[in-house]
């Protein structure tokens, strides 16, 4: 790579940073005005969907399971669940147990059943080309068949319903992003603004330059005389920043100065030499765990800036095609994440010892479900530390795990669904243990859960998606979120 092409990127990765200056002080400006941008106790209310494919393990026929132990689902229900796990004296829970230090922010949901993720024509009369896969792509977050021939979805998902009620009160609407790189057609996206509406997700490097790039024309020469002696692009805005600080109450100062701490981590990530290099960012032997920790940290500070306050995260295209491979959670793993979810089911047309195999396929796609609630519990943190209000950020912040399907051989039975946060309208450090007896039960269905994400969101919403992924009988779950809006 020439100079000229590497200086411009530094160039670009300092001047995002500066610019991240526009909403941040933007954010404080407004506060001291008095705007009306502020919810009325002070603090915004957030949505974060992080989404991947292949499922994690729910349901699966735990035969090649160490010990022939449910790898997903604890023991327990209700308020008494234990998500620890230890490895000397294996118990149920092991993929969730990163959780462990959150569990009084979770709620757990098994019972729900991906009705239609077969290659049958019901609920919505029309073949899915692939199954479990395009139909958990195109309903989780929408609830909605599939539209027309089914190459895409038939409505809105729950993030950009949201981002069209919400969006207007920050620089972004909302922030779509991948960590797994990009992909053409329905396995390429999970967002939607409308029907046979996709929206393409952003790799790390344009999220980062979406949510703080662009806005101002730095000064160049100052830019040039910065990166020389390696200073921090956030001095561009010090005097800015020192005036609103004066001005603010002791509590929104400690606020500011995480927010900038934030930021300046952010800047030491992108702006180095190795993110300088071509294909840094769109390498997919950096998806795990590179991808995911650049998109965690731009997710936080976008968070602390107030750049937006919808985010959906896909961990991979549809299938887990754009993952990359999986040397990470087995250095002599040479099957792709796609057939190895279906491996781990007992479906693979691989030589040698079937069991085996299975076996291996199985520990591989548990080591990387683990590796999801890992990075959840990190984001956790990160919004924890986040100072805001008499609380955190994570306190106004509602995050929703969902899945492609329940594993990654199109099994569609106990297909989990994980809240973490929301607590003023779901209740926490709680688990939902209802398996059911039948694999295309219609007893509790997910589009509920959407209609109560809405209303958490204060949007007055009576039925979020399609009639056929409702149930429509409220006391099935008062228990997990207070009813109305």
């Amino acid at each position: 790579m020439s100079d000229t092409r590497t200086s411009r990127r530094r160039f670009l990765g300092a001047a995002a940073v500066a610019t991240a200056g526009i909403p941040l002080l933007g954010r404080y400006e407004r506060f001291l005005g008095g705007s009306s941008a502020r919810a009325q106790d002070g603090s915004p209310r957030r949505l974060i969907v992080f989404w991947n494919p292949q499922g994690n393990c729910s349901g699966l026929d735990t035969d090649y399971a160490p010990d022939r132990i449910d790898p997903l689902w604890p023991e327990g229900n209700g308020r008494d669940f234990d998500l620890s796990f230890d490895p000397s004296a294996p118990t149920p829970g092991r993929i969730l147990a990163p959780l462990q230090r959150h569990r009084d922010d979770l709620l757990l949901m098994r019972g729900f059943n991906l009705v239609g993720g077969t290659y049958t024509r019901e609920p919505c009369g029309i073949d899915t080309p692939d199954g479990t896969h395009g139909f958990g792509e195109m309903v989780a977050l929408t609830a909605a068949c599939p539209y027309g021939d089914g190459s895409f979805a038939g409505g809105v998902s729950i993030d950009q319903y949201v981002a069209s009620q919400i969006g207007e009160a920050t620089p972004r609407p909302s922030m779509v992003l991948t960590c797994g790189g990009t992909k053409r057609g329905r396995r390429g996206v999970i967002s939607y603004s409308g029907p046979n509406m996709p929206v393409v997700p952003m790799d790390p490097q344009a999220a980062y330059l979406s949510a703080f790039g662009g806005a101002v024309g730095a000064d160049r020469a100052r830019m040039a005389e910065l990166r020389s002696r390696r200073g921090s692009a956030l001095d561009l805005i010090r005097d800015d920043t020192a005036r609103i600080r004066r001005r603010l109450p002791a509590s929104e100062r400690d606020t500011l100065d995480a927010q900038l701490n934030a930021l300046r981590l952010l800047e030491r990530d992108f702006d180095s030499d190795r993110v300088c290099e071509t294909g840094a960012f769109t390498d997919p032997g950096d998806h795990f765990p590179g991808h995911f920790q650049r998109q965690a940290r731009t997710v936080a500070a976008a968070i602390a800036c107030d750049v937006s306050r919808v985010f959906s995260v896909m961990a991979a295209s549809g299938g887990g095609d754009t993952s990359g491979n999986l040397r990470f959670f087995d250095p002599e793993w040479t099957t792709n994440y796609h057939s190895s979810g279906h491996a781990s089911g007992g479906n693979s047309d691989g030589g040698g010892d079937a069991a085996d195999t299975r076996r291996r396929a199985f520990e591989v796609m548990v080591r990387i479900s683990e590796f999801y609630a890992r990075w959840i519990a990190d984001l956790i943190d990160a919004l924890k530390a986040i100072p805001e209000g008499s609380g955190s950020a994570f306190d106004n912040t509602l995050i929703v795990w969902a899945t492609e399907m329940a594993h990654g051989n199109h099994g569609n039975h106990q297909w989990p669904w994980v809240i973490a946060g929301g607590g003023w309208k779901f209740t926490n450090g709680y688990y939902w243990n209802q398996p059911g007896a039948s694999r295309f039960s219609t007893e509790y269905m997910f589009g509920d859960l959407l209609t109560a994400i809405a209303q958490a969101m204060d949007i007055p919403t009576e039925r979020f998606g399609h009639d056929a992924f409702s149930n429509g009988d409220p006391d099935s779950y008062s228990h997990l979120w207070s009813p109305g809006v």
